[in-house]
């Protein structure tokens, strides 16, 4: 079978060690401690498929979860246009699975797309990041994610929204220096000097 630790697990290490337990630890609810348990063993079923197996899934039929562990097989098999299918549809979910770090989902689906120069769907992908970033963090990464955006928008080629995200930006918080840093940075990689 294929041994492998997901990048995308919030809780890589201590999974294991609470699966190995009989009751769930004093700060998890035992309803909380039995769907852990339940993803583990999804996990556990989906390293023992053959390549050929996973190939085979339709991932349609796959929660959250199992796609996020599809997805590094199907890396691990060279497959990145197949690893990108499945990670987008994380994205793209309505689930919210809280073994998942969604941030690091969408971080590889925008890096990806910018890679491949898709402009259009990278800034779709990365406005799905930060209502997600709203929705279940509380905007925790907010300035982050909107100096990212309008990166982005410059890289596309529309640096009236760009400039506009990072207008906006330097009137909310003037003193944020990454602002002043991140659009420095752009206009150096673009040849703007």
């Amino acid at each position: 079978g294929h041994k492998m630790t997901s990048k995308y697990q919030s809780m890589t290490d201590s999974v294991n060690e609470l699966s190995k337990r009989a009751s769930p630890p004093p700060d998890m609810t035992q309803a909380e401690f039995d769907a852990m348990l339940q993803e583990v063993e999804k996990e556990k079923a989906l390293l023992r498929l053959s390549n050929k197996q996973i190939l085979a899934l339709n991932l349609d039929e796959l929660d959250d979860w199992e796609l996020v562990i599809v997805a590094e097989r199907l890396e691990s098999m060279g497959r990145r246009d197949l690893w990108l299918e499945a990670l987008k549809r994380v994205c793209r979910s309505s689930e919210h699975n809280v073994m998942i770090w969604y941030g690091d989902v969408y971080s590889d689906v925008v890096n990806e797309l910018r890679h491949q120069r898709d402009y259009e769907q990278a800034i779709f992908y990365h406005q799905l990041a930060i209502e997600e970033d709203r929705k279940h963090c509380d905007g925790m990464n907010a300035a982050v994610n909107k100096r990212d955006l309008g990166d982005l928008y410059i890289e596309a080629g529309d640096y009236e929204k760009g400039l506009e995200i990072f207008r906006e930006i330097v009137q909310q918080d003037p003193w944020d220096v990454w602002t002043y840093n991140s659009l420095a940075i752009t206009y150096c990689i673009l040849g703007f000097s």
